[in-house]
């Protein structure tokens, strides 16, 4: 995302551009924390669901078929409640990297209109390969030194990465226990393998 870079004409221009900058750098600030409560609150789901289900396989005897139903139940109800996390974090993720982008803009136009003097930084000395970058503005920074692509959408991507492959991992785990429980079941139930039969 880009901005024009014209130059402004009174100093209520420059008031203007700069606290519109700030007021996104906080609405962005919010919607993060916001996406945090949220995550939060489904892992904490997910912990209770994951650490029922775990009570239920060790302290039953697989005889019955009746373990595998409630199973298959938790991971229904799961799968609906993991997709609706999906979703709201994916619209997460595209509200903040559109804000994200816009405040990058910003600090350009910024450093454009203002003559804003550069930082020097020098990104982990103590690496070998070390970089000396010079820039305005902290987005810039972060994305030409932690997210080199072409492709402004990196920003912000690796947490959201990290973040669907938590959910992903949860969506997975639910079906992978049911399948566990019902092969279980299968062989103590039907082929009369009694040492398989976990005693409470």
């Amino acid at each position: 995302m880009s901005l024009p870079p014209t130059v402004p004409r009174s100093s209520a221009d420059r008031d203007f551009i700069f606290d519109d900058y700030k007021t996104v750098i906080e609405n962005t600030a919010k919607l993060s924390d916001r996406r945090q409560t949220i995550n939060d609150i489904f892992v904490g789901l997910n912990s209770l669901f994951l650490t029922a289900l775990g009570f239920l396989f060790v302290s039953l005897q697989l005889t019955s078929w009746w373990p595998t139903v409630v199973f298959a139940f938790v991971t229904a109800a799961t799968t609906v409640i993991n997709t609706t996390w999906l979703r709201i974090n994916n619209r997460y993720r595209e509200l903040i990297r559109v804000r994200l982008a816009y405040a990058q803009a910003r600090e350009i136009q910024l450093q454009e209109q203002f003559q804003a003097p550069t930082v020097r930084v020098i990104i982990d000395p103590h690496k070998k390969t070390e970089k000396d970058e010079t820039m305005f503005g902290v987005l810039q920074w972060e994305e030409r030194t932690l997210y080199p692509s072409d492709d402004s959408a990196h920003v912000n991507a690796n947490f959201s990465r990290l973040e669907q492959q938590l959910i992903h991992f949860f969506l997975v785990s639910y079906f992978v226990l049911t399948a566990i429980v019902a092969l279980l079941t299968y062989f103590i139930d039907y082929l009369h393998l009694s040492a398989f039969v976990i005693k409470a």
